[in-house]
């Protein structure tokens, strides 16, 4: 059976601020290091929670903003592509036209069922009648969020990695040489 056992010796602070006089300068530069490291990478996450929810509000209101001035119309397909069918590809393009206040707008658009010339599809466009693509449901702000969030505070913590790596890699004492040889 296995038991696990915080020893005061194997502790960090211990080892920067303890009173052992068995510690070599360097181990205690070493811990120091360590512990900074471990409290800048506490300290970051807040940061990183504010930066998070910065990004949330803006994208959602950018998200509540498309969805307020895009929406669907019906456009007639009046060309069918001649395209030859390509493995593994499940729509096809076809041209179609919207009207647009006095007149009407024409473009390609690719759907992924079979149309015949006159039928309707819907398109996306904007409140000038331009071709737009669907908007983003505001849901998606909170994914941002959390993925610019997380990006900073792993960022953080991997240059405080590199920090604690390139100081204590000239603090290792180096191996004994072999006399002679």
């Amino acid at each position: 059976m296995h038991t696990f056992a915080l020893r005061r010796r194997s502790c960090w602070v211990a080892r920067a601020l303890g009173r052992n006089p068995l510690l070599r300068p360097t181990d205690r530069v070493e811990a120091c290091v360590i512990l900074v490291a471990i409290l800048l990478a506490l300290v970051a996450a807040p940061v990183c929670a504010a930066a998070g929810v910065a990004v949330y509000g803006s994208r959602a209101r950018l998200y509540a903003e498309q969805a307020q001035t895009r929406h669907t119309v019906a456009a007639t397909v009046i060309e069918e592509s001649t395209d030859t069918h390509v493995p593994h590809i499940t729509s096809i393009s076809v041209r179609a036209t919207w009207p647009v206040g006095v007149g009407a707008r024409t473009d390609w658009f690719r759907t992924g069922k079979a149309v015949k010339v006159g039928d309707r599809i819907d398109i996306w466009v904007d409140s000038a009648g331009l071709r737009a693509a669907r908007p983003t449901p505001v849901s998606q702000a909170g994914m941002d969020a959390v993925d610019v969030g997380a990006a900073i505070w792993f960022g953080v913590t991997l240059g405080l990695m590199a920090c604690v790596a390139m100081t204590r890699s000239p603090l290792k004492p180096n191996p004994p040489r072999a006399v002679g040889t």
